[in-house]
């Protein structure tokens, strides 16, 4: 099941299958694909902000496939800026979609992750350290509950007993990325014109210092197995 809130009608899709980076690349082409490829897959529109909706989605992938095992949470909405240059109206946007639309969705889920015993979660949601939050504080605020969130059900799994679960965070943030819309917000924010080919080009060199760096970040995790009371960041 791949969901979002925007779609597309693939027939009208060429070249098939498109950029993923670019806006032609929806939920609909991205099951287009896996169908071609000889998966299942449906696609269906949800606003995780409307808890119904996000039930709804549920409730019909259940009708369709008779069982959950995996909840990846990618939503997101970010607005980078200070705290007197954030208006009240973005700062909820990002809380309604950041940790409230994580929170629906592990609550809608969450009867049907814990029935066979070994659900997984997989939230985008960053280790908590005092330097994500300059320059984007209202962004953090969101990001950072969802770290809180990703803890919390992993103790409480824990107390329950409920080894067999697990629940881990992933901030693939610092690597490169050049999706259309980064690159519209750094241009907004830059007042430059950023170029695709530059970006390309440098993107697995950047990729390799980025992991670099997270490698001896204190909060990244040792690559091993972990018991679900210990929530990974990666």
């Amino acid at each position: 099941m791949v969901a979002a809130k925007t779609t597309s009608d693939v027939t009208k899709c060429s070249p098939f299958p498109p950029d993923p980076n670019s806006s032609a690349s929806t939920i609909n082409t991205v099951a287009r694909e896996i169908t071609e490829a000889g998966g299942k897959a449906l696609a269906m529109s949800v606003d995780v902000r409307d808890f119904p909706s996000v039930q709804r989605l549920v409730e019909a992938t259940i009708a369709t496939y008779g069982r959950l095992d995996v909840l990846v949470y990618n939503s997101g909405a970010i607005w980078w800026s200070s705290v007197a240059n954030t208006p009240m109206k973005r700062f909820q946007l990002m809380q309604q979609v950041n940790p409230e639309g994580l929170y629906g969705c592990i609550q809608a889920c969450l009867p049907h992750l814990c029935k066979n015993g070994k659900g997984r979660v997989v939230v985008v949601s960053p280790p908590v350290y005092s330097r994500f939050f300059r320059g984007k504080t209202a962004y953090a605020i969101g990001k950072v509950g969802m770290s809180v969130l990703t803890m919390g059900l992993a103790m409480d799994w824990k107390r329950e007993g409920r080894d067999g679960m697990a629940i881990s965070s992933i901030w693939p943030a610092a690597v490169s990325i050049s999706s259309e819309r980064t690159k519209m917000l750094l241009m907004f924010r830059t007042g430059h014109r950023i170029c695709s080919h530059r970006i390309t080009q440098s993107r697995q060199k950047r990729s390799s210092k980025a992991k670099n760096l997270l490698r001896r970040h204190p909060c990244y995790p040792q690559l091993a197995a972990r018991r679900c009371d210990r929530p990974v960041f990666s």
